[in-house]
């Protein structure tokens, strides 16, 4: 059964009948072995990327309901160099974007084509 506030988001389009996120993944950006981008492909659509640490690389998210959130109380943060254009490319839909702190990019989050993203407790 539906909580009213589920109702709500299902009314506005803000959810899917059923959304639920999959798999979660867990991203420690201050010992990444590989690029960031290459670690947030692999992960299947309703999935769950929970970051700590440090990131400084430019990511796209291009797949449907994925959640990017800082884990623990202090969350993430993203320190883009400054040339760059956008920090979080998002052309997926029903993106969850929570606990994120983002500098340094000229547009820390640009939605693209039909992308839609909703953003918590995120500082810029």
């Amino acid at each position: 059964m539906m909580s009213p506030l589920q109702h709500c988001a299902l009314a506005l389009g803000l959810i899917a009948p059923g959304f639920t996120f999959g798999a979660a993944v867990e991203i420690d950006c201050d010992t990444l072995a590989q690029p960031l981008q290459t670690l947030i492909d692999a992960v299947p659509e309703d999935g769950t990327i929970k970051l700590c640490g440090a990131c400084h690389e430019p990511i796209l998210l291009a797949k449907d309901r994925i959640e990017l959130s800082g884990s623990g109380k202090a969350g993430a943060s993203f320190s883009f160099p400054e040339d760059t254009a956008n920090g979080l490319a998002i052309t997926g839909r029903q993106i969850v974007i929570k606990k994120l702190s983002l500098s340094g990019a000229k547009k820390s989050i640009a939605v693209y084509r039909d992308g839609r993203v909703s953003s918590t407790e995120t500082t810029d």
